[in-house]
């Protein structure tokens, strides 16, 4: 993922973050309210967050209750760790409409990926696919390790990747 361009983020970019986290949906004259702006000054900051990429979407996530019935966290440690083999390899993940995220990992495992399922046949054979996986005849998963998924204790927070503690936020 490319690294944002443009401007440094202060004080105020911040909070309009971490405000538009909370409620992607809100309006310009709303979280200027929120934030201490004007409509068109905080048009502009939004905007400006996007262009720079340090916003790259707004979306809308589903409650745990709305899912499907069953979730799991699949490891996935590559046989061939070629970048042939990497780029197969996500674009079969992208292929499956289960799983919702799937991330590159260093260490002994190379992805973990989340899914959610009706039934537990639909997760085997999303797990059989995924261990099937071959490349010019040649499988190129080793292994894979599954858990399902028996709550959420902690989901998507406000500021995410930017790690600024709560209590540091509501200061700005």
């Amino acid at each position: 993922m490319a690294r944002p361009r443009g401007h440094r983020l202060d004080k105020l970019d911040i909070r309009i973050i971490a405000e538009l986290q909370i409620k992607p949906r809100i309006g310009y004259r709303e979280l200027g309210t929120l934030v201490g702006l004007k409509y068109t000054p905080c048009r502009r900051r939004v905007q400006r967050l996007f262009d720079d990429g340090y916003i790259t979407m707004s979306v809308a996530i589903r409650t745990q209750r709305f899912l499907p019935k069953s979730s799991f966290c699949v490891l996935v440690e590559m046989r061939d760790s070629s970048r042939r083999a990497i780029e197969y390899f996500s674009r079969r993940v992208l292929s499956i409409k289960e799983i919702d995220s799937c991330w590159e990992l260093n260490g002994s495992w190379d992805f973990v990926l989340r899914l959610h399922v009706e039934e537990d046949t639909q997760f085997e054979q999303i797990r059989r696919t995924i261990n099937d996986l071959t490349l010019d005849g040649l499988s190129i998963v080793l292994r894979t390790q599954s858990y399902q998924i028996a709550e959420m204790v902690k989901g998507l927070m406000p500021v995410g990747s930017l790690q600024i503690p709560y209590e540091e936020l509501m200061e700005l």
